[in-house]
């Protein structure tokens, strides 16, 4: 399944067996804004842009984790390994 042109708004991804928000290769267009993502296997992924810039938007300052895939997507996080497929 292909995820385009989606909102993610005000969602809480707490204490999951696996990554607490993630956007797959496939996916684009998507915004993503005042989310938070903790205690997760990997907080905030973006597997999308391989290594360029991802091709969903996670608005600036507004989503927070403490782990994240790439650098910029979620505020306070810090960037582990960079898991894309």
């Amino acid at each position: 399944m292909t995820l385009t042109r989606s909102k993610f708004l005000g969602n809480v991804a707490q204490f999951n067996g696996g990554n607490g928000i993630e956007l797959g290769g496939g996916t684009s267009g998507n915004v993503l804004t005042r989310n938070v993502a903790k205690a997760n296997t990997q907080d905030c992924v973006d597997k999308t842009g391989v290594r360029a810039r991802p091709a969903n938007t996670w608005t600036r300052m507004s989503n927070v984790g403490d782990t994240q895939n790439r650098n910029g997507l979620c505020l306070t996080a810090h960037t582990t390994l960079p898991g894309f497929p």
